[in-house]
């Protein structure tokens, strides 16, 4: 298949993440904020995961300067990571349709948070991370790039292991025994299985 449909699909799954997000993210800003927990160490890894999600996939859409680093997928397996990747955006989709006016790109608790244990939350307790394990993989093999696959994962993996204990403990700080007993009935981003 011609190099170039594959471009385009990167660049649409781009768009389709910005589609998703951009409300939120606007949401967000306008939400009053009670507890938030940021730093210079949180900001950069946020930089590192926009320029390994974001950046490179547009850089290989509308350049050829990753072309030494392209892994020679069959068509098979780059249709197939199109698939995962739709299948992404619905859980993607999804947990920003639960977690509603509680979801923020940035560590903090809104004015009246609710712990939210509905949707994807139900089975997992952050399905949005699981999310970008999807998306990371996805775009990696969708382009056939091996520089977009392992930057995206070594910066998601990096953010995913220092952040997420950081928003637990917010969590437990926040409500307690109820989020203790919510984390025994529920995998980080895999479900437990009983």
């Amino acid at each position: 298949m011609d190099e170039s449909i594959y471009k385009i699909l990167v660049g649409l799954a781009c768009f389709l993440f910005i589609v998703i997000r951009g409300p939120h993210v606007k949401e967000s800003r306008e939400a009053k904020i009670s507890k938030i927990r940021e730093g210079r160490r949180e900001r950069l890894l946020v930089g590192l995961n926009y320029v390994s999600m974001m950046v490179l996939p547009l850089v290989y859409v509308f350049t050829t300067w990753l072309n030494p680093f392209t892994m020679y997928l069959p068509d098979a397996i780059r249709l197939s990571s199109a698939v995962l990747f739709l299948s992404g955006l619905v859980l993607f989709w999804w947990s920003h349709a639960s977690l509603g006016s509680n979801w923020s790109n940035k560590l903090e608790l809104r004015e009246d948070h609710k712990l939210i244990t509905s949707g994807p939350y139900r089975f997992i307790r952050h399905p949005m991370y699981l999310y970008f394990y999807i998306y990371v993989l996805s775009l990696g093999l969708l382009s056939s790039n091996i520089l977009i696959l392992v930057s995206g994962f070594m910066t998601w993996t990096l953010l995913y292991v220092v952040r997420v204990p950081d928003e637990e403990k917010m969590m437990i700080d926040e409500f307690g025994e109820q989020y203790k007993q919510y984390m025994k009935e529920t995998g980080r981003i895999i479900p437990k299985i009983l």
